[in-house]
This record gives structure tokens, sequence and C-alpha cells, in this order.
């Protein structure tokens, strides 16, 4: 007869052996070994029998984890990070570093806070690894964060659901982004005035739509009938803005860019007032994260450059 604390403590050990095959073996602190697949899958089998478990099933391949594991899965992984936790050593050392974190982002979000302190941060942690995707608009991002397939999201719309932290970074705003011959930016170029209405004989790039409620004005333009192109490709739509009478509006810090690495060929006019269409990008991760050292270092040189950061001037 198998004692229940037995029970318990093979239990846990499927915990272990599970949050290893689905964190890509990543190595835990706790531990010293990794796992080899079909080990791991061997020993998940064996114990199986063994204990019992109805944690997983067997299929043709091996064994998977069914639905009540999959629940587990986010108190696995606390778990763990906190049998991590009592090992850190009392002084954190970015340098000894080996880990991969998971960043969910958009476009101006990744060259605006990111790019910037690559440099930085492989300097100081020379075993750190990024992987860097799109943020999803289908809802699934709170599940990649309880999961543990995400570190980090950034996005002007964070999601407001209990576990998941969020910090706001700079204000950003949109500028126009146009030709260096364009006639109403050599127009601005002498008077430094400029109207909307200017605008309307022309063609514009504007952004996605999106749910953020700040005051879009080229929304304002395309219902006076201008001529319209959606796109979220900030930097790719500046190739045709470049040989064009078009305009595009564009985050300043791309915008800043662009004009700055152009040869002269681009120009950037800064809107006035409520024109300028600001907005708050946001980092945010799960609670589980908090306290996690690694975590806490990168979310602060994120923070601080943030806090920093010269829009009036190119970032890169």
């Amino acid at each position: 007869m198998i004692s229940e604390g037995w029970k318990i403590s093979a239990v846990y050990v499927f915990l272990g052996l599970y949050a290893d095959l689905v964190l890509f073996l990543l190595p835990l602190k706790s531990r010293n070994c990794r796992y080899r697949i079909r080990k791991a899958s061997h020993q998940l089998a064996v114990m199986k029998d063994f204990f019992k478990d109805e944690l997983f099933q067997r299929s043709g391949r091996g064994l998977i984890p069914n639905s009540r594991m999959g629940d587990l899965l986010p108190r696995i992984i606390q778990v763990l990070d906190g049998l991590d936790a009592l090992n850190e050593d009392e002084s954190f050392d970015p340098g000894k570093v080996k880990r991969q974190m998971r960043i969910l982002c958009y476009g101006v979000g990744y060259f605006t806070f990111i790019l910037p302190i690559l440099s930085e941060l492989f300097a100081e942690a020379p075993g750190l690894h990024l992987s860097i995707n799109f943020y999803p608009k289908d809802g699934k991002a709170v599940e990649f964060f309880k999961n543990g397939f995400a570190d980090f999201g950034l996005n002007p719309i964070p999601p407001t659901v209990q576990g998941i932290h969020i910090h706001p970074l700079t204000t950003l705003k949109y500028v126009l982004l146009l030709s260096s011959t364009h006639p109403i930016y050599r127009r601005w170029k002498e008077s430094h005035r400029f109207q909307l209405n200017w605008l309307l004989p022309y063609t514009q790039f504007i952004p996605s739509s999106s749910k953020i409620g700040y005051y879009r004005p080229w929304l304002q333009l395309a219902e006076q009938g201008m001529r319209t192109i959606e796109s979220p490709f900030f930097h790719t739509n500046s190739f045709y803005i470049e040989g064009s009478n078009a305009v595009g509006w564009i985050p300043e810090p791309s915008g800043r860019y662009l004009e700055a690495n152009s040869g002269g060929r681009l120009g950037v006019i800064s809107l006035p007032g409520e024109k300028k269409g600001e907005f708050v990008p946001k980092l945010f991760w799960h609670e589980r994260l908090e306290n996690d050292p690694l975590h806490q270092w990168v979310r602060s040189k994120i923070i601080s450059h943030a806090s920093s950061m010269d829009l009036s001037k190119p970032l890169l």
C-alpha cells in the first residue's frame, strides 16, 4: 500500500518532469541535469504505471499530458520557480545567466524599447538569449503568460486580467513623414506653419485600426475623402513616401530615425497640440515572474531606457 505522502511525492516528480518538457528542456537552477526527451518519456511511462497516475495518457508516440495536467501547469511552474528562488545567490550576477527570455511585442515597441538596449544587455549578460515574436491579437497572450511560454509583453493595449502586472512606459506621439521635396514640407520649413487640410489632395499611409482612445487626425482626413492606405509597416512605407508626394503617419522614434538616415530625402513634421495622437506603450508580465532576478534586471533596463529617451533625436 502506497502512503499518501509517497503519492504526493510522485505527483511532484511528474510535475517536474513535465515542466522540463513543456519549457523546452530549459535547465532550472534547482537541478544540475537535463533529460533527453526519450529518456524523460520512458521515465514518465515507468512512473505512471507504478503510481497509477492519471495526469498522462498513452499515445502512439509515448505519453502526452491530459487536460487536467494542462490546467495544473501554471501552478507547476510557480512551484518550480519557488524552488529556484531558494537556491538563488543573494546578489544577482547577469554575467552568469544562461537562459532564454521570450518577448511578445509589436514593431514600434521593439524598435523603441528593445533594440536600443540590446548591446547593453548582451555586454552584461552574454549568456542571455532573446526570442522576439509578434504580440497576438486574439487573446492568446494571457494563455502564453500563464503557461510560461512568454516572459514579457509590450503593447499599448495590455490584457487587463488578474495576475498580469502592467508598467506604463514613455508617452509617444505620431509625426508626419514625407519627402523633403514635398510641397508641404518645403512650405513648413519656410514658415513652420501647418494645416491638416493641406494634405487632402495627397495619399496618406495610416496605422492599422486599433481601440486606443486617442485623437487620430488621419481618420478625420479619410472621412473628408483623402486617399488612404492602412498599413502597419511603418518603415517599409518610407520607401514609397521617399519617391512620391504621399505622406505617412508614424510614431516619432521611427520617424526621427528614418529622417536621420535618409540622406536628406525624408523629413518629419511634428504636429501641434492634440493633433499629435499621443499613446502610451505598456510593459507587462505574469505575477509569477515578479520576483525573478533575471526578469527584474531585464525589465529595469527597459524601464530605465524608456524614462531617459530623448525623442527629438534618433534612438539608434
